[in-house]
């Protein structure tokens, strides 16, 4: 009698089926990660675009990721692929970069977190994501070829290509609905008629590529309402914005408290 392997449990394959709820982190240290893994969150945002972060501190945030077994994603500003490649050997689940608008862009950063002959990502076993050497290379690399997420923000009111040829070469079309209001000229406001057209075109291209969507959510609500849409790559607000709400409403809270 043969037993049945377990379903892999890997962010990537969890996408396939059942919404994905993180956050961003823009924080340095293992307790935010911590936090954010007994909270039940499904996976994390590492924030290398918009947070002072150093790699040093990154490198030790994916290493508590990985000892929580917390999915851990990183965003990066443009495409680096040695950077992209040492964040991805230091145990990221994926790379998610910002204001993709082009089919080059897209096809670029699938390349560079692909290994050959598929990709051109550089490879090395002496790295946390191999067991610094103790897994074999073809182990390895039928396991981590195409493991890595290839997350693209699509993020601007126009596209220099077909929105489908943009999202093709995407495992995750991430709507950054923050820039999105802002390019649409309605900052804030992501449901206005050209920045709600925009989204409806990109969800489109999406079924139309087999690409799963991901979206920014600001609050629950927000995230609730994706998740009935049919968005599965929902990052709710920041470590940031919740430690910024909870202080804030404390504060108001005790300042009532004070002048009773």
């Amino acid at each position: 009698m043969t037993t049945a392997a377990p379903p892999a449990d890997d962010l990537r394959s969890r996408l396939e089926h059942t919404p994905q709820l993180g956050t961003f982190v823009k924080i340095a240290g293992g307790d935010v990660i911590d936090l954010i893994a007994l909270a039940g969150f499904d996976f994390a945002v590492l924030d290398l675009e918009h947070s002072q972060l150093t790699y040093t501190e990154a490198r030790h945030s994916l290493a508590v990721a990985r000892a929580n077994g917390l999915d851990m994603t990183v965003r990066i500003p443009t495409l680096d692929t040695g950077l992209a490649n040492r964040l991805l050997e230091a145990g990221a689940a994926g790379i998610q970069m910002s204001t993709v608008r082009s089919a080059d862009a897209a096809r670029r950063l699938a390349q560079a977190l692909r290994y050959g002959p598929v990709g051109s990502r550089s490879i090395s076993l002496s790295q946390p994501a191999a067991r610094y050497g103790a897994t074999p290379l073809t182990e390895y690399l039928d396991s981590h070829t195409h493991l890595p997420l290839i997350v693209g923000q699509l993020e601007t009111a126009d596209f220099d290509d077909p929105i489908e040829d943009i999202v093709g070469p995407l495992d995750v079309a991430f709507i950054g609905t923050l820039d999105l209001s802002v390019a649409a000229g309605t900052p804030g406001d992501h449901s206005s008629p050209v920045a709600a057209e925009t989204i409806d075109a990109i969800a489109a291209a999406a079924k139309q590529t087999d690409t799963t969507l991901g979206i920014f959510a600001s609050n629950a609500a927000e995230a609730e309402r994706a998740i009935d849409a049919g968005f599965h790559y929902i990052v709710v607000s920041s470590d940031l914005a919740l430690l910024r709400g909870a202080t804030t409403q404390l504060g108001s809270h005790m300042r009532q408290v004070r002048s009773r």
